[in-house]
């Protein structure tokens, strides 16, 4: 069943794993697929990801937002701990941590690829600069591949710890909390 009063063609069954964020723009992407306009439905998956990471950046000061679609994903994903906690939910459903650990890994790198994939598909099919051919398949995939990407930042939210940030341990080369500390410094308000 679609909701087509507040996201036009996005199915509510999958709308609901969405962030808010990525909502509008992943069902402008496929009612463009749907208008036979590719590339116009590639750029607007990629603006979901965009709108997302772009959102995640500023909440946890994660860095420059101008950074790559790429970098901002991987960042995301990286600092905010979303693999990790995949790992944690898995060894608490039973799996085997080893078994843990490989699926929460693969995610890691399937998610790094479709970053890619869809950095090089918007610059180069995307109608950014104007309409291009493409593909219905390229197109569809790549609303699926921002779907998936999107929803992996709502791992982001929930339970206090979950707002985190994560930085890597200098001593041991794992992800740790980031400490935030406040302080007043030539007359001006920090985080560090």
């Amino acid at each position: 069943m679609c909701c087509p009063d507040a996201y036009g063609l996005l199915d509510e069954r999958e709308s609901r794993h969405l962030p808010e964020t990525a909502k509008s723009e992943l069902a402008k992407a496929i009612s463009r697929l749907a208008d036979n306009d590719e590339s116009g439905a590639i750029t607007a998956a990629c603006g979901a990801v965009d709108t997302t990471t772009t959102a995640l950046y500023e909440k946890h000061r994660l860095g420059d937002r101008g950074a790559s679609f790429q970098t901002k994903v991987n960042t995301v994903i990286n600092r905010l701990g979303v693999i990790e906690k995949l790992e944690k939910e898995l060894t608490d459903l039973g799996v085997k941590p080893d078994d843990a650990h490989k699926i929460a890994e693969e995610m890691r790198e399937t998610t790094k690829h479709a970053a890619e994939a869809l950095q090089v598909i918007r610059r180069t099919i995307g109608d950014v600069h104007g309409t291009k051919p493409a593909y219905s398949r390229i197109a569809y995939d790549s609303i699926k591949w921002a779907s998936a990407i999107c929803h992996c930042s709502k791992a982001s939210k929930g339970t206090p710890e979950d707002s985190q940030c994560l930085i890597p341990s200098h001593s041991t080369g794992k992800m740790r909390p980031l400490r935030t500390q406040t302080f007043i410094h030539s007359s001006r308000l920090s985080t560090v």
